[in-house]
């Protein structure tokens, strides 16, 4: 194994590359890394930059945080797996995706208005289910306001509408025409 590792060292020193590239490239085994994920993050944020003990460490990091994504049956679960994952890594999209299919989920389980808001409070930012929820939040508000008689329910049911909605709107019209009453 020696003889093995003087060629590594002698063609990553004449290519100026890290070792671990070269033994990636010829199949050899890196260096084992079979840590907990807080011993795997400490190994990654105080290893070199591109050394081989960074690249086992983040390796461990995002199989780790696989295992975790898989394991995530729950919003609240999954949020966590993708808030360990690392940032821009391929676990932290499997993660998103798992937490937008979740939380779209939720929103066609949720039967109240407050599920339908919470649901969109805890989905991914961005996300297919954030969109979603804000529409049927939106929609919800609009039947709320709808059937608002005075002025001041219609005010209780634009402070619940989401603001960016044709509900906030529709609310400010309906007050402007109850002041006429």
């Amino acid at each position: 194994m020696k003889k093995i590792m003087d060629k590594v060292s002698f063609i990553a020193k004449e290519l100026q590359l890290e070792e671990w590239k070269i033994k990636e490239i010829l199949g050899l085994p890196l260096q084992s890394c079979q840590v907990s994920m807080e011993e795997a993050m400490r190994l990654y944020t105080s290893a070199s930059e591109g050394s081989e003990l960074e690249r086992v460490a983040l390796q461990r990091l995002n199989e780790l945080s696989l295992k975790e994504i898989e394991k995530a049956k729950t919003v609240e679960e999954i949020k966590i797996a993708h808030n360990s994952a690392m940032s821009g890594s391929e676990a932290e999209k499997i993660a998103f995706a798992k937490w937008n299919q979740l939380s779209l989920k939720e929103l066609a389980q949720s039967k109240t208005f407050e599920e339908v808001v919470d649901t969109y409070n805890s989905s991914p930012i961005g996300s297919e289910a954030e969109a979603a929820a804000l529409l049927e939040w939106d929609n919800r508000s609009l039947i709320r306001i709808e059937r608002a008689n005075t002025f001041e329910e219609v005010v209780f049911a634009y402070n619940f509408t989401p603001h960016e909605g044709k509900s906030s709107e529709a609310a400010i019209k309906k007050m402007y025409d109850l002041l006429d009453k």
